[in-house]
């Protein structure tokens, strides 16, 4: 017990490490054709693709896995507005679930992310690497080349709004700023083990919340 790699389990597979749909991506086909049904293609970075016929129901898909021929009808649904229109649409999971991404699971069929079974990787992070996580996120918005120093501020990037850099950059200090304090008292922890007395105020200073907790709460943690 608490011994070195213990703690956390570490996972296996990561819900990132799957090839995903997003409603944001083929949305603006959804009725908007005069034949009723459009075609086209889905590509991805690694070079995988999937045909899709656009239809009044949503959108049906052709793919291969392991040279095996896949087709796999995705229903679409509507919830209402307040200012009116066709309403938001959402994609329907088999399970019956209204989401907005679908995650290519086992190589045969796209479900929603309870289905796969899978995690984000940040969950499986301890508080001070979710800190980390947090300032890169929000880094790697500003430059997506990266190479920063955890405690850097990238420069605007050009045709970025003053006001949208001035948020980020707001987010990226207060995940600084949180990911210090918890660094702060682990370090006292450690030295209170080792019989150095002093720290005791910041061992006691509340653990900061998780992600879902804040969430719970109507805002995360970690910006």
């Amino acid at each position: 017990m608490g011994g070195y790699n213990s703690g956390r389990p570490k996972r296996r597979a990561y819900l990132g490490q799957l090839l995903h749909i997003s409603i944001k991506d083929v949305s603006k086909y959804f009725g908007n054709t005069d034949k009723g049904y459009a075609l086209g293609t889905m590509t991805w970075g690694n070079g995988s693709s999937v045909g899709v016929r656009y239809n009044p129901e949503g959108m049906l898909l052709n793919f291969s896995s392991n040279g095996a021929p896949c087709s796999q009808q995705i229903n679409v649904a509507y919830t209402s507005c307040h200012f009116g229109g066709k309403g938001r649409p959402w994609m329907l999971c088999g399970c019956g679930k209204r989401t907005g991404k679908l995650f290519l699971a086992g190589g045969t069929r796209f479900v929603c992310r309870k289905c796969t079974g899978r995690a984000y990787q940040s969950q499986s992070l301890s508080t001070l690497d979710r800190g980390t996580w947090a300032i890169r996120k929000h880094q790697k918005r500003l430059d997506p080349a990266g190479g920063y120093e955890i405690w850097d501020f990238p420069a605007k990037p050009k045709g970025m709004h003053h006001s949208t850099y001035d948020r980020v950059t707001d987010k990226l200090a207060e995940a600084m700023e949180n990911r210090e304090g918890v660094a702060n008292m682990h370090c006292a922890k450690v030295l209170q083990r080792l019989g150095i007395p002093g720290f005791d105020a910041l061992i006691n200073e509340p653990e900061p919340l998780t992600n879902g907790q804040q969430k719970a709460k109507g805002k995360s943690f970690w910006g």
